[in-house]
This record gives C-alpha cells, structure tokens and sequence, in this order.
C-alpha cells in the first residue's frame, strides 16, 4: 500500500476533516486520528481511500447509524 486517505463528512454532506492516514510498523496497518469534534455521528460517512504503488484506488463508505 503507497497510501491511505480518509475522509469524514456529516449526513448533509458537510465535510468534517480529510487528511492521511499513518501508516503503522505492520505495513498493513494504518492509523487516522481525527482532529475536529463532531458532535452528532448519525448519518455520518467516513471514506476511506486506498492507493497502491501503480496509482490503482479502492475506495470504502460507511454510513454511521
């Protein structure tokens, strides 16, 4: 893995923080330390994105409930 972003917005689509994540001694493991309060969680999505050396992206959205 080359890099790893995440990006965190509220349910009306608000964009709360994005930034890198960290990547940890294990190379499979990475670490986002989110920096802004965000008070209500409900209907949050946070994206991740994962680029690997030849550019290819995978992307995963989760919906907070």
């Amino acid at each position: 893995m080359k890099a790893v972003t995440v990006k965190i917005e509220n349910s009306d689509g608000s964009l709360v923080e994005q930034g890198p994540a960290v990547q940890q001694a294990d190379p499979n493991r990475w670490h986002y330390l989110s920096t802004k309060r965000n008070t209500s969680l409900a209907g949050d999505k946070i994206t991740v994105t994962a680029t690997d050396n030849p550019g290819h992206e995978a992307v995963k959205t989760r919906t907070l409930a």
